[in-house]
């Protein structure tokens, strides 16, 4: 006689994994005209080309998982039997529970482009004495930011019975008992999050 009853409820949230793909910018043409100033003039042109590329991402995966598990074949009773033979022999009890958790993730491909722009620059036509300069500024930054956060509430309860067999109150043959093992074990494994970046 064999007996197992289980209740395993679980709650998971998240577990997923973020993927970006962002190709960063590169600098526009810059077209410079320094032209029809007058004579002993003092001309300048300054130009500043920033290029910013940032990427955020959050990953959290929360599991809460309760398991209870009983295995019971024990609790059993030969009594008040005349003549002939009485035996129990129970089988074995097991309850087994393995819990695995694996977080999310992030991924980013974040494609630079560090090209530098074509710049032109056309001075003419001023007059006598001038004095004309430009100046061109190209800043390129990438910045990304990647967190993964796991956690995991795990409970377990096990319970494994094969005794408590009894045998009374019987007249004449032979009485035995033979109880079976009882065997119990539980595994929790997390995988951790893992972040991705391809620069």
């Amino acid at each position: 006689m064999e007996f197992k009853k289980r209740l395993i409820t679980g709650l998971a949230l998240g577990a997923l994994v973020a993927s970006a793909l962002l190709p960063a910018a590169s600098f526009a043409d810059t077209n410079i005209t320094i032209s029809g100033n007058g004579s002993n003039s003092n001309n300048s042109a300054n130009v500043t080309n920033n290029n910013s590329t940032s990427v955020n991402q959050t990953s959290v995966t929360v599991v809460a998982t309760w398991v209870s598990l009983s295995s019971n074949t024990g609790g059993n009773k030969a009594s008040g039997n005349t003549g002939g033979n009485n035996t129990i022999d129970t089988g074995n009890a097991t309850s087994n529970s393995s819990i695995n958790v694996t977080g999310g993730g992030n991924v980013a491909n974040v494609t630079s482009n560090n090209t530098p722009s074509n710049t032109s620059v056309n001075i003419a036509d001023n007059g006598k004495g001038s004095h004309n300069s430009s100046n061109t500024k190209n800043t390129n930054s990438n910045k990304t930011t990647q967190t993964s956060v796991t956690v995991v509430f795990a409970a377990v309860k096990i319970h494994a019975k094969t005794g408590n067999n009894k045998e009374k109150n019987n007249t004449g043959g032979d009485n035995s008992i033979t109880t079976g093992d009882a065997n119990s074990s539980s595994s929790l494994d997390v995988t951790s999050s893992g972040n991705v970046l391809n620069p």
